[in-house]
């Protein structure tokens, strides 16, 4: 397997640079960058940290552009990006007017460095509408919003970014139990999406629903996947990330499996139109 390792602290020498910082006597600091999801990005080839990775962006690019096949034309935006690897597999399926934001300050910078094609900023869409000065066709987010307890004021803010007729795509995992007790890799709650809930918000905002696509079954079969290739790649992980980053991700996964196993979660894509 290839290890991003070197390619990351190369990408960070050359950011600080960039940004004019030339005394690179001090520490590089790359525990900045979360050492748990670039594990991942290590086990999926790619800088993705969420379920089903590219298989996931077909899937759901697929479906957009059955909705709105003009959205490759106009401004796109990735809620939540990441290290990018989304965003620039997006970008390379023909949507060449795409921007990302993340709250995460060092995988921005790195996504910045490593794919300076697509347009990133530190950004916070729950507190914040205008980043880009522009309106969006396009708006998507990748395992994101289970992080965020406030779904309303999200999704109120992604309506004032979205230009008229615009799309958007909420993939993520779903629930009926909304007591559910599950965290995430950085060790924070996670909220996932109750669809009846969901469908109230959306429509009371102003988004014309157009789909709930269930992906349970697909999302028990990537996290199987995942945890699959976590046990095949043993040797190879711990030759490059520490045993407790291993033990962590190998946890949170393994839980999550066994929650989409006994139906307690599940997966889902809604796509959404915002209403003239």
């Amino acid at each position: 397997m290839k290890t991003p390792l070197l390619l990351i602290f190369t990408l960070i020498v050359l950011t600080r640079l960039l940004l004019g910082d030339s005394d690179l006597s001090k520490p590089l600091q790359p525990s900045k960058l979360n050492t748990a999801r670039l594990l991942l990005t290590e086990l999926r080839q790619g800088d993705y940290a969420h379920a089903g990775d590219k298989e996931a962006i077909l899937l759901v690019i697929k479906k957009a552009l059955e909705f709105s096949p003009e959205i490759q034309k106009k401004a796109s935006l990735d809620v939540g990006s990441g290290f990018g690897g989304t965003a620039n597999y997006i970008y390379n399926l023909g949507f060449p007017n795409l921007y990302g934001i993340d709250l995460d300050k060092a995988a921005i910078e790195y996504a910045k460095s490593k794919y300076p094609h697509v347009h990133f900023l530190e950004a916070d869409a729950t507190s914040h509408t205008t980043f880009f000065d522009k309106e969006f066709s396009f708006i998507y987010s990748f395992n994101v919003l289970y992080a965020i307890e406030d779904k309303d004021t999200l999704l109120r803010n992604l309506y004032d970014m979205a230009e008229p007729g615009a799309l958007l795509v909420l993939f993520d995992y779903t629930t009926e139990n909304p007591s559910l007790s599950l965290k995430d890799l950085a060790d924070k709650p996670m909220y996932p999406m109750v669809l009846k809930e969901m469908k109230k918000t959306l429509q009371d905002i102003g988004w014309q629903i157009l789909e709930i696509q269930d992906l349970s079954s697909e999302f028990l079969f990537w996290y199987q996947d995942l945890l699959d290739k976590m046990e095949k790649n043993e040797e190879t992980l711990t030759s490059l990330f520490s045993k407790a980053d291993i033990n962590k991700v190998k946890a949170t996964f393994s839980t999550i499996y066994h929650w989409l196993k006994t139906s307690q979660l599940g997966g889902a894509a809604i796509y959404a139109k915002k209403l003239n």
